[in-house]
Formats: structure tokens, sequence, C-alpha cells
């Protein structure tokens, strides 16, 4: 009778978990888990001690395994970058000189475990494609004190800098020319997408469904203790630095939904546009606008000021800063939307001249007059506005710059 009741039990039990798993659309068989997109793991599988320390100026937690410092499963930390400061942003898109590659130019040599082992097209397919898409150049070292060596990896792809961390840096050979397209965004500067800041707006982080010592993985720069500023436009799904749905599941459940439930795929075919407008805001210099203003033949170049600067990028990026006396020297990403607002407290009929230098130009330029409104003469990188009245308040300046 015992032996019975057991059984029904049993039986209970496993239609009642066949039933739950069957309406829950989320749950799929471990061959569909194994047929999509894994992140890139420099040991893949494997787990160790959980530990903290101090990395690019902030406190990192990393994962300990065989005696190396693991970082999101792909990144090797080095004493080098305990002794970087860095800024990290979302997908962790730094803006600082002194930790970008100069001149974004990466200097390189591939080991020759990679030839031997017949992977030299991945990295050389995957430089050309971060070349023909980007303004990132790769130039193979000579000399130079800081370069990156491509090695073969007996494990999975890695690389152990998130930017130029300083002398040589390492990028692990292993999977696919997509895998090494990843890991060279790691090198150039980016972090996985799924860290942002504002991720929790997009998705939902299904912490049941993964290994406690995974969970680090999945942290924001803000839990992570880091400064950083998220790139306009919301979390790409369609990022090469994005984990899919199922990365790291235990249970054959999503670690992360969409916030209406749904699933998703990672890519590894190459960089998303937002990816490249993001390596091309980080390698840029902001643009420097100097004021020129003069009125019945004196020129005044103080007494005015740039209040909710907004300067429009052609890719759609809006950015500004407040302007004091007659330069602008940084821009940084702004979320508004109006236009500059002109305060310039001076004679009537004055003439204005905007010199933008740092390789932007302007492509068009608008002021607001009373009704209407005077255009602004472009010529190269200078645009003059003339006959302007400014007796009356701030005017409204529109201008566009590539």
């Amino acid at each position: 009778m015992k032996t019975q009741l057991t059984l029904i039990i049993l039986l209970l039990c496993f239609f009642s978990c066949k039933k739950q798993a069957s309406t829950n659309p989320s749950a799929i068989t471990k061959q569909q888990i194994a047929n999509r997109l894994k992140a890139e793991e420099i040991f893949p599988g494997q787990k160790g001690e959980i530990q903290s320390g101090n990395y690019y100026g902030q406190t990192l937690n990393y994962m300990v395994i065989n005696g190396m410092k693991v970082f999101e499963g792909d990144v090797l930390l080095t004493d080098n970058a305990a002794q970087s400061s860095l800024i990290i942003n979302s997908t962790g898109r730094p803006r600082m000189s002194t930790y970008l590659w100069p001149g974004a130019t990466v200097y390189y040599t591939i080991n020759s475990s990679v030839g031997s082992t017949g992977n030299t097209s991945i990295v050389t397919s995957a430089i050309t494609y971060w070349q023909n898409n980007t303004l990132i150049h790769f130039v193979q070292r000579t000399t130079q004190p800081n370069y990156v060596t491509f090695i073969y990896s007996l494990g999975g792809p890695g690389s152990n800098g998130i930017g130029m961390v300083g002398g040589q840096q390492f990028i692990y050979v292993s999977g696919t020319t997509g895998n090494m397209i990843h890991e060279i965004g790691h090198t150039v500067g980016l972090w996985h997408e799924h860290c942002r800041a504002d991720r929790d707006t997009y998705v939902t982080i299904n912490y049941n469904n993964m290994d406690p010592s995974v969970q680090i993985n999945f942290q924001t720069y803000i839990q992570q203790n880091q400064a950083g500023y998220d790139y306009t436009g919301g979390l790409d799904f369609g990022s090469i630095m994005m984990y899919d749905s199922y990365q790291f599941t235990i249970n054959n459940l999503p670690t992360m939904t969409k916030k209406d439930g749904s699933t998703f795929t990672a890519q590894r075919n190459g960089l998303s546009a937002t990816d490249i407008a993001g390596v091309k805001y980080m390698y840029t210099p902001p643009p420097i606008i100097t004021f020129n203003v003069s009125s019945a033949n004196t020129t005044q170049t103080t007494g005015y000021s740039m209040s909710d600067a907004t300067v429009n990028i052609a890719s759609g990026r809006t950015v500004g800063q407040n302007i004091t006396n007659t330069i602008l020297t940084s821009l940084e990403p702004y979320s508004a939307t109006q236009s500059p607002y002109i305060q310039i407290p001076t004679n009537l009929n004055a003439t204005i001249i905007m010199t933008i230098i740092n390789g932007y130009h302007p492509a068009y330029a608008f002021i607001n007059v009373g009704t209407g409104g005077i255009s602004g003469v472009i010529s190269g990188n200078t645009i003059t506005f003339n006959g302007v009245n400014l007796s009356t308040g701030p005017k409204t300046a529109a201008i566009t710059l590539h």
C-alpha cells in the first residue's frame, strides 16, 4: 500500500511538472538551448570563487578561475587594469583620451599559435570588418609600447582589456569571426550591452533561472559601483555585445526577457548601427565652438552666454554644455531637445560669427528673431549671422553639425 501511494505521488508530480512545462512558452529543450548562440567565455562552463578588487578605478566583482580573475565571463582583469582610471559607460563606452587608443589606432601582433591552429582567418576577417565599418585603424606593431596580441585560446574567446590598459594586452582567439569582432569591441572600449544602467527599463533579469555564481555577470555598472553614461537610444537588442535570453540558464528557462515576457536572440554577425555610433562617439573629439559678436565696428567677445545649449550631430545624437565666455570646450550627450539660447546684452544689428573646430562642419544654422529669423551664412567651418537684433533678450539658434 505504501509503495502504491508513493508511485501515485510520483506520477502526479510527473504529470504536474509536465503540464507546467508545456504551458510555459519560455521553456525550451536542452537541445534548443544548445543550438542558441552562447556568449563568450574564456573558461566555458567553469565557475570559481567570487571576489572583488579595484580595477579601472572602480570596485569590480569577478570570479577566480584557474588562478585568473574573470570579469563577465570573457574579460581577464590584469595588474594594468588595476592601475587604469576609467569612466565606464553603457555597453562600456568610455570617453577619456588617456584610456582610448590614441588616434583611434590599435597596434597589434598575431602570435604564431593562431596560425598553427588554423585560426588566422577569423582574426584577419574581424580586423578587416572593424576597419571597414568604423573609424578604428589596425596597424601591425613594431616598437609601440601599447598593443594587443592575438593568441590562441585553449578555452573560449576572451580579452584582458576594456580599452587600452597599457603595455601588452591580449585577445584570446577561439570560435568564429563574430566572436573576434565581439572581443575587439572590448579592446576598443565596449562593455556588454545588458550592463547599461537603464537596462531594467527594457528587460527583466530572472536570477532564479541561473546559478548564483554567474549573477555578477548581470550587474549593471551602477550595481558594480561604476560611474558611467548610457548612450542614447535605449538598450540595443541587436548589439554584438548583447547576451542571449537563455545565457547561463540552469533550468531551460530564460535568464533575461523583454518586459512583455518575450525572449530574444543574440547575434555575432557584426556590429549594430548603435555599436558603430557608440564607437564613433567615443573616438570623435567634441566640437569646440567659438563666438565673436560685433556691433558698430566694435568686437565684443564677453558679456554673453549660452544656456541649455544643444548641438545636433548628423547621427541623431544631441549633445550640449553650458557656455561661458567664448569657447565651448566640452560637449557630452545631452537629453534636451531645445535649440541653443544665445543671450547677448549688446546693441542692435549685431553680427555673430561662430567657428567650429575639431573636424566638425556646420550643415544648417538658423536664429529666430521676432516673428521671423535669420539663416546663417556657412563657409567652411564658419557660420555668420548678419543683422541680428539683440535688444529683446535671448535668441534661439538651431545648429546642425556633421
